[in-house]
Parts: structure tokens; sequence; C-alpha cells
């Protein structure tokens, strides 16, 4: 479906209040962390969301995604839910969401998942210790062939078209016996591969940009407060040079077509009953 001007603005509403309650315990219990990605970029060029922006992202050091992770349920309270694998199994996903209970963001890819809260969301992702030099290379091939498998598995085969769908129903075929979990074990023991050494630089594997964002430690270190949507949040004081490597020239606007919503939506509620 196509979300509306208006549905839109009241998405991010919802949005923002879901960011507001996750800057609220990130205070509490001492969880810095950053705006991110198109976030990021609407906090910088827009001082909230990009116009056509639909949801929240925010990063994390591995160490504080961990910690976000180990704050008891309750703190989130009856609105709020957190999501990982660890709270609802069949969420496979190596980063995590906040979702806002008694509203529903439905996405095609996700439908016949089995995941128990599809309501609306901040993506929060974990930023992982990586090398400078062919380690790196070499991971992100090694995650890239185990993301290419998994999502085959995982996501809704309907959701993909052409060849895609095919290689997809092929790697189902082939790979039949081994099960999500298993995929998903592997997955997180690879992108976790180095956060016990002593690297300086991290990266968000879950990034559309992966080859293009690894940063150094003070990137997700240094941090200030900017307005966002009227609000204070947390951001890189490097959030230029983040930018522009994920990004190139950020400050300009992409072609009027390209102005649109991200996710293929196929339901859309925003309130209780």
């Amino acid at each position: 479906m196509i979300i509306s001007h208006d549905q839109l603005k009241k998405l991010q509403q919802v949005e923002l209040q879901a960011l507001i309650k996750f800057d609220q315990i990130c205070r509490k219990y001492d969880i810095p962390y950053t705006l991110f990605g198109g976030t990021l970029i609407g906090a910088v060029r827009h001082h909230g969301f990009i116009p056509w922006d639909d949801d929240v992202d925010v990063l994390l050091t591995r160490q504080n995604f961990e910690k976000l992770r180990r704050i008891p349920a309750q703190e989130w309270g009856d609105d709020y839910f957190y999501q990982s694998h660890y709270t609802d199994h069949n969420y496979r996903y190596s980063y995590d969401k906040l979702r806002v209970n008694h509203t529903y963001f439905g996405e095609e890819a996700l439908i016949g998942t089995g995941i128990k809260n599809n309501g609306v969301f901040v993506d929060i992702f974990p930023a992982d210790k990586v090398s400078k030099d062919y380690r790196y290379q070499l991971q992100v091939i090694e995650f890239m062939i185990c993301r290419l498998l998994f999502m085959a598995k995982y996501i809704n085969i309907n959701y993909r078209h052409g060849f895609e769908k095919k290689v997809a129903q092929l790697i189902r075929v082939l790979f039949k016996g081994i099960s999500l979990d298993k995929f998903y074990q592997f997955n997180e023991k690879l992108i976790q591969k180095y956060d016990n050494s002593n690297f300086k630089y991290y990266c968000s594997f879950d990034s559309f940009n992966i080859k293009n964002e690894v940063y150094p430690e003070k990137f997700l270190t240094e941090l200030e407060y900017t307005d966002f949507e009227g609000h204070q949040f947390l951001i890189s004081k490097h959030y230029d040079a983040m930018l522009k490597e994920g990004y190139g020239n950020y400050m300009q606007l992409p072609p009027k077509e390209k102005q649109v919503n991200k996710h293929e939506v196929t339901a859309l509620k925003l309130t209780k009953d």
C-alpha cells in the first residue's frame, strides 16, 4: 500500500514517541547511542524526520547493545515491546526493534515468519568490532553469503520477484536440512567474531552501505545532543564524516522520484482500538 502524506506524518509521530521512550531508558541506564542512517541525515539536514522517511534508526556498540537487551521488560511499560530473538523467538534479524504495542506496521517481507509483534518500530542496530585489513573483506564476504542463504529461507518468498525469487526457491531446496536457528546462530558468531579483540573500528553489518561504513571507535563514543522534531537526541560528534562515508553529499536532496518511503507496507494501524 502507498502511505499517504497524512498517514506518514501520523506514523512519524508514533515513531517519535517510541524514540523518546528509547532515549529515556538509555539516559536512565547510561547507554550511549547515536541516531543512524536516514534518521541521522534527517537530524542534520531537516532537524527532524526526512519528510518521506517511514522509520527510525539508532546505532550502539555491541557492548551497549547487549546492555540494552538486559533492560527488564517492565521498564518499557505497557505501550512498548523490546523485540529481539530472545523475546520473540521467530524474530531472527541480527538487530532489534522497539515496537509500539497496539499498533500495526505490516511488512510484506515478514508475512509468514511468525513473529508475534508487528507494531510500529525503532530499529536498533549493533556495531561490531572489525579489522581494517583483509580480514574485514573476508568477513564481509562470509556475512553476505550467510545473509543471502538466511534471507532466502526466512523472508516471505512472494516478496521476491523474477530471478531473485528463483534463487530463493533453489536455496530453500538445497538448504532444506539447515534450520533457521542454525543460520541465525552462525550469523551471530560471524558478525561478533572480533568483538573481544583490541580492534578500534566498528561496522554495522545490517547497514545497506556495509562496505562504506567502517567507523573509528570515536565515531560511536564521542557524542552530542541535537534537535530532532523539537526534542534532544544523541548523535555522533563526527556525523559529517560518518554520513559522507556512507552517503556522499548527504545534504543534497535525492531526485523527486526517490523521495518515497522504503518499506513495502501491507497495512498500517497507528492507534488503539
